[in-house]
């Protein structure tokens, strides 16, 4: 029988076959991925990090002589990343005194999370020659290398490996754990059966979607139990690699969270926050203390673990378009290779092909162990209401490996080779273009940081009172007086740790609450003091207001009037419908009141792009977002008090 195309039968003459080939390939495509992911890794700090860092909270606590606090170090999510970040912490560093400087303040304020990125990224970049190692398996060695060089680039992976939270990892760490199976499989051994069972228990123990590592491992074990392989050292190693991910799950899952049946109203502050719908009274209470008694899934049937409520009825299959949406968004050439990998797997069906030759049966059985995975966990995915973006992480080194397929397959095609060729290489040069651009894109200052600096430049003539509307998270210090004990405020770890220094004794439910930087950030008040800007953020019962009034204009216009700033500051980009603090409706009532009031003037626009963005800052760089330069943070206008 005739080989697939892009079997292992197709072996490019240019690619390295051997063992230490590949190996040579392998660290090459680590090298390039972590080129991409460490370029830029501080963007937005200290200002405006990442929501959702639990593993941050988890290493601290781990740093200060504990496990995990639970109410306070992430208890969502397991915690080996926060383990592996606890061990290589920053160094330390010598307490701030009286004359320290402003970037100093916001070196200790960060440099956990930055840390933290530093190990995501690290950890997260191993996908790459994972990815290559599983389909050198069963795809020609050119297009072997591309599957890696496609999650390399991938901008949806990159996006979610510079974030302090456990979702870049995960991708690796199944990646691994699929390698880990095919090699199993191929050669049974005690050896291999234990480093198997680290893999799966390090997939298992870094985020609840891990969990499918155990398919991989469940298709070797059949396949194994199918062949001529000795029972009892596949049994005995079965057995071993069970042991080490329960003890793996014990440890990094369930001790650090003990969190299994809470009950579903803990989700009501964040839903109270989002939409305001339960009133002034209960956002006020969600704004204190993170919490609400309301139960928002009140007769739906649900599934409670680990502080995440899932109901029922989400399951009704919308994640497949939001998988679609998500690569169309971020890795469109990708998804363009895929289609054509669906229409190759589709025409050797129809005619019956399959691997043969030295090795096929190796080549087969690597690839089903890959779908083993692939398949189910899309299911899932695409079953699920909710799905989102940072979800599809762990699918990314599968979609990778078909979209080589899909390459491989038009690379066999009664095309001119010309022709294939240059599609090739059109396709991943834009790849390693986009992802080189996202980078450029992080490095640069986003209008935050512009807006600091606005605000300097004009206090250079006096004192001025500055007003932000809708924009958090500016990167100066703030003055004592000026600092409030506001959800909405304390978003950041910046704002954050303002709250910490002046006071030490007291802890925030949400943004970063951390006793070692306290520490170091002495002495408590001093900094703002010397150092700290007139910034006044609009209050969280204003924006509740607004929330609820009929004339929101008149609204934000009386709360300008009371406030008689010098300087307002108003985002008026779209973006803010994502955020925490309020719909596009809030934002359009600020923009009027301002016009509106005859005491302030337009002095200028920030802006880093020329179109609109649904969100701030590079979090979310989708494919159009790096090539329109369009990625560093909303457009703020500037209004100064007009001279008469």
């Amino acid at each position: 029988m005739q080989a697939t195309p892009g079997s292992t039968q197709d072996l490019s003459p240019d690619m390295p076959s051997g063992r230490r080939g590949k190996l040579s390939v392998a660290l090459l495509l680590l090298v390039v991925s972590l080129g991409f992911r460490l370029v830029g890794i501080n963007h937005g700090l200290p200002h405006f990090g990442e929501p959702d860092a639990y593993v941050v909270d988890q290493a601290d606590s781990m740093i200060e002589g504990g496990i995990t606090d639970r109410y306070r170090a992430g208890w969502k999510y397991p915690h080996l990343v926060g383990t592996v970040l606890a061990l290589v912490p920053p160094e330390p560093v010598e307490r701030l005194g009286p004359g320290a400087s402003l970037e100093a303040h916001k070196e200790i304020a960060t440099r956990l999370r930055k840390r933290g990125r530093v190990v995501v990224a690290v950890i997260s970049s191993f996908a790459a020659p994972a990815v290559y190692l599983i389909a050198a398996r069963f795809l020609a060695g050119r297009f072997a290398f591309l599957a890696g060089l496609l999650l390399a680039t991938s901008l949806l992976h990159i996006c979610f490996s510079v974030q302090a939270r456990p979702h870049g990892p995960v991708s690796a760490m199944t990646a691994l754990a699929i390698l880990c199976a095919i090699r199993w499989r191929e050669r049974p051994s005690l050896p291999r059966a234990i480093v198997l069972g680290f893999s799966v228990a390090a997939s298992v123990s870094t985020l609840h979607s891990g969990a499918a590592a155990l398919a991989p491992a469940a298709a070797a074990l059949f396949g194994l139990m199918r062949s001529t392989a000795p029972r009892a050292k596949v049994l005995l190693g079965t057995l071993l690699a069970l042991v080490i991910v329960s003890a793996s799950t014990g440890w990094f899952y369930i001790r650090a969270e003990d969190g299994f049946g809470q009950d579903p109203t803990r989700s009501a502050g964040a839903i109270a926050k989002r939409t305001g719908g339960l009133g002034d009274a209960k956002l006020d209470q969600v704004a204190k203390t993170g919490r609400s008694s309301e139960e928002v899934n009140k007769d739906r049937m649900v599934i409670a673990f680990s502080g995440h409520v899932v109901p029922l009825s989400h399951f009704n299959g919308y994640g497949f378009v939001v998988a679609a949406e998500t690569l169309a968004s971020y890795d469109p050439i990708i998804l363009f290779f895929c289609g054509l990998a669906l229409l190759g797997l589709v025409a050797m069906a129809r005619r019956r092909r399959s691997l043969a030759g030295e090795g096929s049966r190796s080549a087969a059985s690597a690839a089903w162990i890959t779908a083993a995975y692939g398949v189910p966990t899309l299911l899932v995915y695409g079953i699920y209401q909710r799905s989102t973006d940072r979800f599809y992480l762990a699918l990314i080194p599968v979609t990778c490996i078909l979209a080589a397929y899909g390459m491989s397959w038009l690379a066999s095609r009664r095309l001119p080779r010309a022709v294939t060729g240059s599609i090739l290489t059109a396709a991943v040069g834009t790849m390693v273009l986009a992802a080189a651009l996202a980078g450029s894109l992080r490095v640069q200052p986003d209008t935050y940081m512009i807006a600091a600096d606005t605000v300097l430049e004009l206090g250079e003539d006096g004192d001025p009172l500055i007003y932000l509307a809708e924009v958090s998270g500016i990167p100066l210090m703030a003055r004592a007086e000026m600092i409030q004990q506001d959800a909405i405020w304390s978003r950041g770890p910046w704002d954050t740790y303002q709250w910490h220094i002046l006071h030490p004794e007291k802890r925030l439910l949400v943004g970063e609450s951390r006793s070692a930087s306290r520490e170091d950030a002495a002495p408590p008040g001093e900094a703002a003091a010397r150092l700290g800007q007139r910034l006044m953020p609009a209050q969280l019962a204003t924006r509740v207001k607004l929330f609820h009034a009929e004339d929101k204009a008149a609204v934000a216009l009386e709360a300008l009037a009371e406030a008689d700033p010098d300087v307002v500051l108003i985002s008026t980009s779209p973006a803010l419908r994502k955020g925490l603090i309020g719909p596009t409706a809030i934002r359009d009532a600020w923009m009027a009141a301002v016009r509106a009031d005859g005491r302030w003037e337009l002095d200028r626009t920030i802006k880093n792009s020329s179109s609109e963005r649904r969100y701030p800052l590079g979090y979310k760089l989708g494919f159009r977002d790096v090539f329109a330069n369009d990625a560093r943070g909303p457009e703020i206008e500037v209004w100064t008090r007009r001279e008469d």
